[in-house]
């Protein structure tokens, strides 16, 4: 798979690499507990090859306490 863009990156992308960058190279992604779904994993898939250098650490969570924690979220609900 190969994800291009144009010129300028997405706006998450650059976040996403901001953070990254801040933090040893690692981002905290958030998806929810329970019942496992495919849109969560495509979404980590997806972000995965488009930042290869970066590490992910994937906390599967509800609770707002580590929600906060992490530095996105993913499909957790609750409008997030």
């Amino acid at each position: 798979m190969t994800i291009t863009c144009s010129k300028e990156e997405l706006p998450l992308i650059k976040k996403l690499k901001a953070i990254g960058d801040r933090h040893e190279g690692t981002i905290k992604i958030a998806v929810h507990s329970g019942r496992f779904h495919a849109d969560e994993l495509i979404a980590l898939a997806i972000l995965k090859e488009a930042l290869p250098e970066y590490n992910f650490q994937v906390m599967r969570t509800r609770k707002h306490s580590e929600l906060v924690r992490a530095d996105i979220t993913i499909d957790v609900g609750g409008g997030e």
